[in-house]
């Protein structure tokens, strides 16, 4: 029997040899990857979009977003890990109560079931659902040249919270907003609780991520990550995110000073004018006696005579109460409160200026505790002193101020008395 295409058997053969020769080689075909957010070689929440195939920073390390324009933008991968009723729950673009513009990205406002929920601007707003995970992460992009790094967003919303601390420890649901390197370093700030209350635009807060951790040699690629989580009980709002910048500043190369070499006409044995002190036989030389200036004890506060300006709420710095009882004496009370709950205070002395505080009159069986605490610019606030001691023990802080910018004071019910009536005697001293 005679083949009618002898050609083709020819042709057959040469690429079964074609195919071996390669495959000896090393050479094997691949298939294009796409990866869910959250996947990659690190463990946990950490691991980037991609980060097994991902081996070279790939978007710029400056960065603003303003959910004016096409969302997702470049750059930017939406993800929902973890929505029990079935639901699709993504970062959206909505418009409703933006910081500028006219949109602002909701932290449950996207994806099939998300675009359907009426934001907290509309009329009976719809809660985010339970048990949601979801995150919008920009990158990778490199930092390895930078000197320093911030990224400067804009905050608004609430969430269900523990009534304790509204950073950083929440205890339920969260906004997490997040920097990260394959290095596994970390910078993070997290927000719970309400956050409805601030002075810019619409009643924002400003806020401030320093990603200082993720600089330095060894640290591989970076991404910033958005991250929303609820658990299985009482939603709320959630929150907007707007206007995000990433900012860097890069190492400017040393400019090379070369010597330049100036001639002097320095006549040789140039005579050296020597001015000589001569005291007169008999004249009285002076004498310096060091003076060592003490400063002036602080005065002696008077009795109480008023209340403290204990208006609720006033449980954080946002919402602290000017003090006016300075080098005086005034009564604060925890009676309608839960314990855990804090009072806030401000003070606005000079630099240099000694802040005495002392918080006497607690009841007993309570245990209250004082902190000072430092405004270091626009809802960015540090503590500088505590006083933490026992039972019902009285606190103290003595503390010189180190710039002229406000000071609060926070005074916490860590226990209250199971019998007597909650009250506290504080007295601020500033000289």
């Amino acid at each position: 029997m005679r083949l009618r295409y002898p050609h083709l058997l020819v042709v057959l053969l040469l690429l079964t040899l074609l195919t071996a020769l390669l495959s000896s080689a090393g050479f094997t075909p691949t298939q294009a990857q796409t990866l869910p957010a959250g996947a990659g070689s690190g463990a946990g929440h950490n691991s980037p979009q991609g980060a097994a195939i991902v081996t070279a920073a790939t978007f710029p390390a400056t960065m603003s977003e303003n959910f004016e324009s096409a969302w997702p933008s470049s750059g930017w991968t939406l993800s929902d890990l973890s929505s029990t009723d079935g639901g699709e729950y993504l970062w959206g673009r909505r418009n409703c109560n933006p910081h500028s513009g006219g949109y602002a990205g909701w932290s449950v406002g996207g994806g099939a079931q998300g675009s359907t929920l009426r934001p907290a601007c509309a009329n009976a707003p719809d809660y985010y659902p339970n048990n949601t995970l979801t995150r919008a992460v920009y990158g990778p992009f490199d930092l390895s040249d930078v000197t320093s790094a911030t990224v400067t967003y804009y905050i608004w919303g609430s969430t269900e919270w523990d009534g304790i601390n509204r950073r950083d420890n929440c205890s339920y649901d969260s906004f997490t907003i997040e920097g990260y390197t394959d290095a596994a370093s970390v910078a993070r700030n997290q927000y719970c609780g309400d956050w409805t209350h601030g002075s810019d635009g619409n009643s924002y807060y400003k806020e401030t991520l320093n990603l200082s951790p993720l600089l330095g040699p060894g640290q591989g690629n970076a991404w910033l990550k958005l991250e929303f989580s609820s658990d299985s009980n009482k939603g709320d709002i959630g929150m907007l995110v707007d206007d995000i910048t990433l900012s860097v500043t890069r190492a400017t190369p040393t400019p090379t000073n070369t010597p330049t070499n100036t001639p002097t006409n320095t006549p040789p044995n140039a005579p050296t004018n020597t001015p000589t002190n001569t005291v007169e036989p008999g004249t009285p030389v002076p004498v310096y006696v060091p003076v060592i200036l003490q400063s002036p004890p602080p005065p002696t506060p008077a009795p109480p005579t008023s209340a403290c300006p204990d208006v609720e709420p006033n449980e954080d710095p946002e919402h602290g109460q000017q003090l006016t009882t300075i080098n005086g004496r005034c009564i604060g009370s925890f009676q309608s409160e839960p314990a855990k709950h804090f009072d806030y205070y401000w003070i606005k002395p000079n630099k240099d200026q000694r802040i005495i505080v002392d918080l006497t009159g607690i009841p007993s069986g309570a245990d209250y505790d004082i902190a000072l605490i430092r405004e270091d610019g626009p809802h960015l606030y540090k503590s500088v002193r505590t006083s933490a001691t026992l039972g019902q023990a009285d606190e103290h802080i003595d503390y010189v101020a180190d710039s002229n910018k406000r000071y609060f004071i926070k005074v916490e019910a860590t226990t209250k008395s199971p019998s007597a009536t909650n009250t506290y005697i504080l007295a601020v001293a500033i000289s």
